[in-house]
């Protein structure tokens, strides 16, 4: 599944090129105002230097919580120097205190990672 941004302001496209394999398991969905507005459960959310953009953290981890199946994930990646590390640190407790355990993220190069499990 590929989410467009959950952020008000955003205008634009996501793409998705070459996915032979996967075109029948990829659905490109574009969020409504304010709220994701996807139904069904997912294994896995990517939030791609996006997550600070959101105002209401809280609101988006209840939502993603709503849809993701148990033990799902959700990986966050954000920009190294746009995103302060107090910044980061709040975007987990907003996280955690909806019911995510934080773990270590995958290295990726000029970014910051945290991956969430649903518990």
């Amino acid at each position: 599944m590929i989410v467009a941004p959950f952020n008000p302001f955003f205008i634009g496209k996501s793409i998705g090129v070459g996915l032979s394999p996967l075109e029948e398991r990829v659905v490109f969905h574009k969020c409504e105002q304010n709220r994701i507005g996807w139904n069904e459960k997912v294994d896995f959310v990517l939030a791609f230097y996006v997550a600070h953009e959101i105002p209401n953290k809280e609101e988006l981890f209840k939502e993603l919580e709503s849809i993701l199946r148990t033990d799902g994930q959700i990986l966050v990646v954000e920009p190294p120097f746009h995103v302060s590390k107090s910044a980061l640190a709040k975007t987990v407790r907003a996280a955690q205190d909806t019911g995510f355990k934080a773990e270590e993220g995958p290295k990726i190069i000029l970014s910051k990672t945290v991956m969430f499990r649903k518990i």
